[in-house]
C-alpha cells in the first residue's frame, strides 16, 4: 500500500492529527483499490467513507477554530466546502457512470490533503497550541 501519511504532516493536535492521518490512510486505500480488481460499488464505498470522514473531521476543525477565535476562520471553512463539492461532484460523475474514478483525482485529492494540512491548517494549529485554555 502506498503511504501518504508521514510524521513531518502532523501539526501537535492529537485528534486533528489523528484524523489527518485516517483521511490519509483512506485515500491510500481507495487508490489501492483502483489498481484492483474492484467492483464500481466498492469504488463507491470507499469514496462515500472518504467524503464523510473528510465531513466529519471538517466539523471538528471548524468547531475548535471557532472556540479558539481563528482569523483565518471563514477562508478555511471556504476550502473545506469547496474540497466537500468537488468530491461531490467526483462521486457523482463516478455513479453516474459517466467517468471512472482516476488516479488522477486521487493525486489531486492527495494534493488537497497535504497541501491544506501543511499551510491553512498548519498555521490555525500555531495559534491553538498557543492557546490551549480557550
Amino acid at each position: 500500500m502506498n503511504s501518504t501519511w508521514k510524521p513531518e504532516y502532523e501539526n501537535g493536535i492529537a485528534e486533528m492529527d489523528a484524523q489527518h492521518r485516517q483521511l490519509a490512510e483512506k485515500l491510500d486505500l481507495l487508490e489501492d483499490a483502483l489498481g484492483q480488481p474492484r467492483s464500481r460499488q466498492d469504488i463507491a464505498l470507499l469514496l462515500e467513507g472518504l467524503i464523510s470522514a473528510s465531513e466529519a473531521h471538517f466539523r471538528d476543525e471548524e468547531a475548535l477554530m471557532s472556540r479558539h477565535h481563528c482569523a483565518d476562520f471563514d477562508q478555511h471553512q471556504k476550502e473545506h466546502l469547496d474540497l466537500i463539492q468537488r468530491s461531490l461532484a467526483f462521486k457523482a460523475t463516478f455513479d453516474s457512470g459517466a467517468s471512472d474514478l482516476t488516479v488522477a483525482v486521487i493525486r489531486f485529492l492527495r494534493g488537497w490533503l497535504l497541501n491544506h494540512i501543511v499551510g491553512s491548517d498548519r498555521k490555525s494549529s500555531r495559534l491553538i497550541r498557543s492557546n490551549p485554555a480557550a
